[in-house]
Parts: structure tokens; C-alpha cells; sequence
């Protein structure tokens, strides 16, 4: 893998692992939900500034509460582990109520691998960014999905969270 782009990265790597996602930055969105969150984003970002989590009421993001997920960073020695910090209830229905839980605890192989890659390029590029996906866990491989993936940061400046908002389409 070449580049220091941590969006190419990712990309070259799910295509060697054979991963059914790509990622970008250009957040052109089939759904008008997931821009309308970017927007939000971006009013509550500031140049050099990520929004908190606390900048976003409930009611900000009431339209996309059932299709939104929220984690935390929680650096353990070297390593980070991502927790399930919320798990919006349509999210819950289709991936598993995983609200509390690690990543690492709720989330088996392959699947563990490719969703902790998703959130740590949202964390290296501090960006807001796209992603495309064939959804897949466990025996559910019968969607396709789009995504925005949200760094949050409590400081402004050190991302301690990330923040998606999920558009599934039925796939035939």
C-alpha cells in the first residue's frame, strides 16, 4: 500500500482483502439524509475545529436517530478499542443491540477487522467521508448500504469519537 492518504490506504486495502466497501471524500450522497447530517456537521465545525458530540441535540439528529451509531475511543496501553457508545434502533434490529460493548466483544472476524479500519480512517483523516458497502455480518448479506462516518472531538482537536449515519438499500 502506497500514499499517505488514509483514505487510499483504506481503499487498497479492501481491495486486497477483498472487502465490499469503498471509501471517499467527496460526499456526493444518494441520500439527502446523509447530507443533510454533513451540513449539520459543518455548521458545528470550525476552521481546525471538530465538532463535540455535545454540539448535536437530540433533536438536531431526531430524522436520523434510528440509523445512527456512535463510539468511542478508549486507548488501552498501545492499542485503542472502539466502544458502542449509542446504537440507534433500526441499527440495533439489523446489526444486534451492541450499545456498551467493545467492538472486539460484539463483533466477529471478518467483520471486526474491516469495521475498526472504517472508524480509525475517520479518526486519521478528521473529515467527514462516504462510504459505500455491501452490508455483511454474519449470515445478513442482503443490503447494500451508504454511510457518512463523522470524526467528533470533545476538545475540538483530539478525536475521541466517531459518529455514522446509515442508509441501507435492499439489495435483490
Amino acid at each position: 500500500m502506497t500514499g499517505s492518504d488514509p483514505v487510499r490506504r483504506l481503499n487498497e486495502k479492501a481491495m486486497l482483502r477483498g472487502w465490499t466497501f469503498t471509501c471517499d471524500r467527496a460526499l456526493h450522497f444518494d441520500a439527502p439524509k446523509l447530507a443533510e447530517i454533513r451540513t449539520l456537521w459543518e455548521s458545528r465545525s470550525a476552521p481546525g475545529k471538530i465538532p463535540a458530540r455535545a454540539e448535536f441535540s437530540a433533536r438536531d439528529l431526531l430524522r436520523v436517530l434510528p440509523f445512527l451509531m456512535i463510539v468511542e475511543l478508549v486507548h488501552a496501553g498501545d492499542r485503542v478499542r472502539f466502544r458502542y457508545r449509542y446504537v440507534g434502533t433500526q441499527m440495533a434490529t439489523t446489526i444486534g443491540e451492541m450499545t456498551g460493548q467493545f467492538l472486539d466483544e460484539a463483533l466477529p472476524e471478518p467483520s471486526l477487522e474491516r469495521t475498526t479500519a472504517c472508524y480509525l480512517v475517520t479518526v486519521e483523516a478528521r473529515a467527514p467521508l462516504r462510504f459505500l458497502t455491501h452490508f455483511s455480518l454474519n449470515a445478513i448479506i442482503y443490503r447494500s448500504a451508504e454511510f457518512l462516518s463523522l470524526p467528533l472531538a470533545t476538545d475540538g482537536t483530539t478525536v475521541d469519537m466517531v459518529m455514522t449515519v446509515t442508509h441501507f438499500r435492499t439489495t435483490p
